[in-house]
């Protein structure tokens, strides 16, 4: 995708949201586009994006959404998990993000080259 500038404390710290996964809704391929677009400013292809779309308008979207919510109540307790593991907004979060943001704009500055 590219080359990135940022060390791994702040890539952590700025993804790290709780858990929010759903295997249609916010599954990997939104992880990937958060990472690239945070590394990179760039985006995975939207085919890829759009596969879980394309999964909920055929005919087994009913049926496949059944599954999944059986699955997950059945895995594990979610909702308790995501009360025990929010987290408050950091203090720091907007001075972070704004260091990102100049460390990656003084990264296409400079076209990549430290």
């Amino acid at each position: 995708m590219g080359a990135c500038a940022l060390n791994n404390y702040y890539g952590t710290t700025y993804l790290n949201h709780g858990n929010t996964y759903h295997l249609l809704n916010h599954n990997c391929n939104n992880f990937s586009q958060d990472i690239a677009t945070f590394l990179c400013g760039a985006s995975i292809p939207k085919y890829i994006l759009d596969l879980p779309n394309e999964v909920l308008n055929s005919k087994l979207s009913t049926a496949l959404l059944n599954l999944v919510q059986q699955l997950e109540s059945s895995a594990r307790p979610i909702r308790e998990e995501e009360e025990k593991a929010h987290k408050e907004h950091s203090p720091d979060f907007d001075q972070l993000n704004s260091q990102i943001e100049e460390a990656r704009s003084d990264f296409k500055v400079n076209g990549g080259d430290q």
